[in-house]
């Protein structure tokens, strides 16, 4: 929750935009921020390794990030 709650914030501040299409603050499992070109999943350990999305994308540019300042 806290970390999806900071990408909108950090993606409002520098774009100043909000996503199109949100979903699953209320389990806090996977949450989705549909933001046109882009869409984050933020996933608990458990759903990430579950639902392995990265492999059904896997001719995709993947990239991870550490920390967003």
């Amino acid at each position: 929750d806290s970390i999806a709650k900071s990408v909108e914030d950090h993606v409002f501040k520098k774009l100043g935009v909000w996503p199109y299409h949100r979903e699953g603050y209320e389990n806090k499992e996977w949450i989705l921020l549909d933001y046109f070109d882009v869409v984050a999943h933020i996933f608990i350990g458990s759903k990430r390794e579950f639902f392995a999305i990265e492999e059904l994308w896997a001719d995709a540019k993947m990239e991870e990030f550490e920390n967003i300042e």
